[in-house]
């Protein structure tokens, strides 16, 4: 099952890029987004939960969130360790729990990325 707009690309939707990416670096805001990065976690995983239920003959969740641009990441790796991860990490849980495959959709040049990928769980990208 594909699951459009995740963690990073909700907070564009609600805030813009700019002021997304911005979000993900200033000080003043991080608590506030990685409460959101965990509250998002908690509604997904309700609606995987009520998917799995429903149709339980779905093997695994496809998840889109790109990170990164023709050129490079949107974000650091660190910022994306501290802030993103722990959230994803609480949904790919959730769904190992379930016995479901995790893949992880995500544009853009993201090699520097690929160790939080794998701690967030993800068994494909």
């Amino acid at each position: 099952m594909w699951f459009q707009t995740g963690w990073f690309e909700r907070l564009i939707s609600w805030m813009d890029f700019e002021a997304a990416a911005f979000a993900l670096v200033d000080e003043e805001q991080s608590d506030a987004v990685k409460e959101i990065m965990m509250e998002l976690s908690d509604l997904y995983i309700k609606i995987f939960d009520r998917c799995i239920a429903y149709f339980p003959e779905i093997d695994g969740f496809c998840i889109h969130d790109d990170w990164g641009g023709q050129k490079s990441c949107f974000f650091s790796p660190e910022i994306g360790e501290e802030i993103i991860v722990p959230a994803m990490k609480k949904v790919t849980g959730f769904l190992h729990s379930k016995g479901k495959f995790c893949d992880f959709h995500s544009c853009g040049q993201e090699i520097k990325q690929i160790p939080n990928m794998v701690k967030a769980g993800w068994d494909s990208w």
